[in-house]
């Protein structure tokens, strides 16, 4: 379903242009310059939306940059708010609805503004036209697009072509996490990023441990459809946990198992 713009979208956006990278190409090589407090550590979330889990991270590690990249209008628009630390825009019901968006206690928080958090209001398609190899540090995705048919496979952002464009940007030894809540989509990653050759470094079905009955196993299969020892979770998991997207309080209340994965380049 297409999202309904909410009344004045743009105008509200564009209040919160101090965050909002409105040329990202022109800062290929220079990504310091777009942040307050020049860093090393440049870390991206791809498909932020309203932006709880960037400006979660932002807050816990104040000495690192991060990147949000989103492309619908309403959702980022609730990020930016955050990112000032002013209180939610109010939505007429049927915007609200439409929209996915459910007002929630950190909404409505006024908080310090955060200076180490920038937004690219658009979709990626080739990431070397925006970053240097070795300019990101690492990136996070979560309960991005399921894209369920066989035939869309290649329009997850968990796909090899996907990965491919993630790995001209990284820096060597560089880290991505990702979180769903979709089973399926979980196995076909975690079988995409050993296929790929990336490090599998943590792993689990449950990263909240809400659930009462041991979710399905993910397995990851070598060229011998031989299965493959996974790690489990650790130190990366319970960092997860503490910092949370707004779908995964959601499912979490609802029982629903969170899957989590961290893997190396």
């Amino acid at each position: 379903m297409r999202q309904r713009k909410v009344k004045n979208e743009e105008e509200k956006i564009a209040q919160y242009g101090h965050w909002i990278i409105e040329e990202p190409a022109a800062l290929k090589g220079r990504w310091k310059e777009a942040f307050g407090e020049p860093s090393p550590e440049l870390y991206m979330e791809i498909g932020c939306g309203k932006g709880k889990f960037i400006t979660g991270l932002a807050r816990k590690y104040p000495e690192r940059n991060f990147l949000a990249v989103e492309g619908a209008g309403t959702v980022v628009l609730r990020a930016l708010e955050k990112a000032a630390g002013v209180k939610a825009t109010v939505l007429d019901e049927d915007a609200a609805e439409e929209n996915g968006i459910i007002d929630s206690p950190e909404d409505l928080v006024v908080a310090e503004p955060l200076e180490n958090v920038r937004f690219i209001t658009d979709y990626i398609n080739e990431m070397e036209d925006f970053f240097e190899q070795g300019e990101v540090r690492g990136i996070y995705l979560n309960f991005s697009d399921p894209w369920p048919k066989k035939a869309h496979a290649k329009r997850r952002l968990t796909h090899r072509r996907y990965l491919a464009e993630y790995k001209k940007v990284l820096a060597p030894g560089s880290i991505l996490e990702f979180k769903s809540d979709n089973d399926a989509l979980f196995q076909f990653s975690v079988q995409e990023f050993y296929d790929f050759g990336l490090e599998i470094l943590e792993m689990t079905d449950d990263l909240h441990g809400v659930m009462e009955e041991v979710p399905v196993r993910s397995v990851v299969l070598d060229a011998e459809e031989h299965e493959v020892p996974l790690p489990g979770p650790g130190e990366g998991a319970l960092a997860s946990a503490q910092v949370t997207t707004e779908y995964e309080e959601r499912f979490t209340a609802m029982g629903k198992n969170i899957h989590y994965c961290r893997v190396r380049f």
